[in-house]
C-alpha cells in the first residue's frame, strides 16, 4: 500500500516538474519568437526608411514650370518632378526633357528644356527649320517656323558633353539659340522630367 502511494506522489512530483519544463519551454520560445519578430520590424524600418530616402533624394526634386516655353508638352504652373538617377545609368538623349541651370549659374532658376542634339552632332537652324548633321531634323515639324535662330544659324559643332536644346514652343523660349543659356554642359544637368502635376492630375511627360 505504502508503495502504491509512493509510485503515485512520484509520478505526480514528476508531472509537475514536466508542466514547469514545458511551461519554461513555452515561455522561452515566446521570448524567442518576441525578439525574432522585434528583429524583423526594425529590419522592415530601417529598409523602409532607405527606400524613402532613395525615393525623395532620386525623385523628389520638384520643379515648377514658368512660362510658355514648353507648350504643349507643359503649361504655366505645372509642377514637374524630376528623375535624379537616370543620367547616372546613361547619357541624355535626343528628345529627352532635362531640368539644368544655365551655365550652372546657381542664382538662375531651374530651366525645362527637350534636348535636340547630342555630342558630337552639327546643329543649325535655317530658315526656321531644324537640322542635326545637316539634315532636316524627323522633329522638324515640332520645331517649326523659328523666327530666331541665334548661335545656331551657321553650323555648330557639340564637343563632348554639350547638348543643344529647345522649348517645344520655340518661339516663346529661351533656350540654347540665346547666349544667356547657351550650350548646356552635362555637370549642369540634374535629371529628367518624366512626370508632371496639373490640376489634380499626375502625368506622365510625354518624349
Amino acid at each position: 500500500m505504502e508503495g502504491k502511494l509512493f509510485q503515485t506522489r512520484q509520478r505526480q512530483v514528476n508531472n509537475k516538474r514536466v508542466r514547469r519544463r514545458r511551461k519554461r519551454q513555452r515561455e522561452e520560445k515566446s521570448t524567442f519568437a518576441k525578439f525574432v519578430e522585434g528583429l524583423v520590424f526594425i529590419v522592415m524600418l530601417i529598409l523602409v526608411c532607405s527606400l524613402a530616402f532613395g525615393l525623395v533624394w532620386y525623385f523628389g526634386l520638384r520643379v515648377s514650370h514658368a512660362g510658355a516655353a514648353m507648350e504643349p508638352s507643359l503649361e504655366n504652373g505645372d509642377t514637374v518632378f524630376v528623375n535624379r538617377l537616370i543620367y547616372n545609368a546613361r547619357r541624355p538623349r535626343r528628345g529627352d526633357l532635362i531640368v539644368f541651370r544655365p551655365h550652372g549659374d546657381e542664382s538662375t532658376h531651374l530651366l525645362i528644356r527637350r534636348v535636340v542634339a547630342v555630342p558630337g552632332e552639327v546643329v543649325q537652324i535655317y530658315e526656321g527649320n531644324l537640322y542635326i548633321n545637316h539634315q532636316l531634323c524627323e522633329r522638324s515639324s515640332y520645331f517649326s517656323e523659328m523666327t530666331y535662330a541665334g548661335i545656331a544659324e551657321t553650323p555648330l559643332l557639340l564637343e563632348e558633353h554639350q547638348f543643344f536644346v529647345l522649348g517645344d514652343n520655340p518661339n516663346s523660349s529661351s533656350d540654347s539659340r540665346m547666349v544667356e543659356i547657351g550650350l548646356v554642359h552635362r555637370e549642369y544637368i540634374y535629371g529628367e522630367a518624366w512626370l508632371y502635376v496639373r490640376g489634380q492630375s499626375l502625368r506622365l511627360l510625354r518624349r
